[in-house]
């Protein structure tokens, strides 16, 4: 039961409707009557308790506003941290784009300064290409002889035709000058009868002319088409090691000391016809000892003479040229091919080669072709 301390000091009426004072009867009776002294112990304690937890909640809160305290200290030393750290990222930024601008400005410079390099570098090459282009019009070729592509044409057709003929003069009619044992000796000899897709028991006149045709075309390209410098130089030494040396690393400067020696060599015609009798000499005595042993009842001296002098002749022109002409050897096997071979008859023209009676004359730049003439099986 609940009691309100003011009731404990109002005056109340008694039963003899007299009113009492509380406080008056405290005095002569320390309980005041019809009180449960217990039930006040436990209010009194109650509130006790009440006021002890109020206490220990007041103390938490005092406490939890201490820590916030301190957790705001602590925060406001990390915002000026943070604060501290904003200002120095806001500095280096402000610092990182200056330079960024001074690099733009720079890059904008330098490219600038290479794009016109580069505009010099172009120029410079195109002037280059075109110092190349124009290189042999510059230095202007040397003109030794009268000759021109269509006459060096001309005369290696010639000297084709001269074998043709020498060849059909020395055989006879129905080749009865041609001792044909011989002939097929010689053809063993030169090791070329091994790979003829032609037995020997089957051979033919006309397949032995053909190697005649090979036999004296080997016989000028050994003294003449082959030895350039060495046939028309005869102080030549190690010059032709020199000239390809020289025509494998700086053609151009090759060209001009080939034609300087041609010019040298035409202008001295008393040694030129000199080197020319010696060569044309050990020619004729090969293209003798051929005719020797493969003919007989036949006199082809003249003829011998006529042929090796037009091909040292024609070798001196090759050579001279601008632009050398040299023969080019169609390896045995190889298709034929229309553009770059004739054939004469009887052979196939879907057909491998067997054998090449003349090679083909190319240049270094292509301005010159002149066909081989091959015989295919």
């Amino acid at each position: 039961m609940d009691v309100d301390p003011q009731d404990l000091s109002t005056p109340t009426k008694t039963e003899c409707g007299q009113i009492t004072d509380h406080q008056s009867t405290r005095k002569s009776n320390p309980y005041p009557p019809n009180i449960d002294h217990a039930e006040l112990s436990k209010q009194v304690q109650s509130y006790k308790n009440r006021l002890e937890g109020a206490e220990k909640f007041i103390k938490d809160i005092e406490h939890g506003y201490h820590t916030l305290q301190i957790q705001k200290t602590d925060l406001g030393i990390e915002n000026r941290d943070l604060n501290t750290q904003v200002a120095t990222a806001h500095q280096l930024n402000q610092q990182m784009s200056e330079k960024l601008e001074r690099y733009q400005h720079d890059n904008m410079i330098l490219s600038k300064q290479r794009d016109d390099l580069q505009k010099k570098y172009d120029k410079k090459v195109e002037s280059f290409k075109e110092l190349d282009r124009n290189y042999m019009d510059l230095v202007r070729p040397i003109m030794i002889t009268n000759d021109d592509t269509s006459t060096i044409y001309g005369r290696l057709m010639g000297i084709r035709v001269s074998i043709e003929n020498f060849v059909q003069k020395a055989k006879g009619d129905r080749s009865i000058n041609m001792n044909k044992e011989a002939a097929i000796q010689h053809f063993k000899n030169s090791g070329l009868l091994g790979s003829f897709p032609v037995k020997e028991a089957d051979l033919e006149p006309y397949h032995l002319e053909l190697y005649m045709e090979y036999a004296v075309m080997s016989i000028l390209m050994d003294c003449f088409f082959k030895r350039p410098l060495e046939c028309i130089f005869n102080h030549s030494g190690d010059s032709e090691g020199t000239y390809l040396w020289l025509k494998e690393q700086e053609p151009k400067i090759a060209t001009l000391w080939r034609q300087h020696i041609c010019a040298l060599i035409a202008q001295e015609t008393k040694k030129m016809n000199i080197t020319k009798e010696w060569e044309v000499g050990f020619a004729e005595a090969e293209l003798s000892k051929l005719v020797y042993a493969v003919y007989s009842n036949v006199d082809m001296s003249i003829k011998i003479t006529e042929l090796c002098g037009n091909a040292f002749d024609i070798t001196f022109a090759m050579f001279a040229m601008p632009s050398e002409i040299y023969p080019v050897i169609t390896p045995l096997g190889t298709p034929f091919d229309d553009e770059k071979m004739d054939t004469p008859h009887k052979s196939n023209p879907e057909g491998n080669v067997s054998l090449v009676t003349f090679p083909s004359f190319r240049d270094d730049r292509g301005a010159f072709s002149f066909n081989a003439k091959v015989w295919c099986y």
